[in-house]
């Protein structure tokens, strides 16, 4: 290799696909059913750590991920570092985005060390039933409006209803090449809503 970039490219690809680096916690869930390439999922309760960010959807992740970052490397009450997780979410806010660090499943709200930043808000998320679909690709708003619309047309047609609205699941570092990246599109539904 040639270029110092390539042979930084290739050892941060070589971290990214080893063990240690693919064993990070996932939040978990059952499938409920499956509709093609649409699994209905059932998630149990979990813990997440947000922050909203008034930003478009390609720049919110950016600017709500380095805050989050900080808070799981240290800058908390505990001067504690908590283990990164997947995915980072993101979600429609009145302004922007809310994007979202999923806990290690060994917190809650109560046992969870205190942002130091302010705009860093702790939730407890009750057990949820989210229709997910899979791609990988680059991170644009356009690519995620497209599975979204795909994930809806799946729904229209089955017995599920939407209850809410779409989030965007990432599961992999920046670094990590576009044509195998994990995302989701993910949505609320119920048989009945209410």
């Amino acid at each position: 290799m040639n270029s110092p970039y390539l042979l930084i490219a290739s050892v941060l690809f070589s971290i990214s696909v080893a063990p240690n680096a693919m064993s990070i916690e996932k939040l978990n869930y059952t499938i409920e059913a499956t509709l093609g390439d649409v699994e209905v999922r059932n998630y149990p309760a979990h813990t997440l750590a947000t922050m909203a960010v008034s930003e478009d959807f390609e720049n919110a992740g950016n600017t709500g991920f380095r805050p989050l970052f900080s808070f799981i490397t240290g800058r908390n009450s505990e001067d504690e570092d908590i283990a990164m997780t997947a995915p980072v979410l993101q979600a429609p806010a009145e302004q922007g985005w809310l994007v979202s660090f999923v806990m290690p499943s060994q917190f809650d709200r109560s046992s969870l060390p205190v942002p130091n930043d302010t705009r860093i808000q702790i939730t407890d998320i009750a057990g949820e039933r989210l229709a997910a679909i899979q791609y990988s690709g680059n991170w644009s708003h356009e690519r995620f409006e497209k599975f979204e619309a795909r994930l809806i047309e799946v729904l229209a047609k089955s017995d599920w209803k939407i209850c809410g609205e779409a989030r965007w699941a990432r599961y992999d570092p920046p670094f990590m090449p576009s044509f195998i990246r994990h995302n989701e599109v993910l949505i609320p539904v119920a048989k009945t809503c209410g």
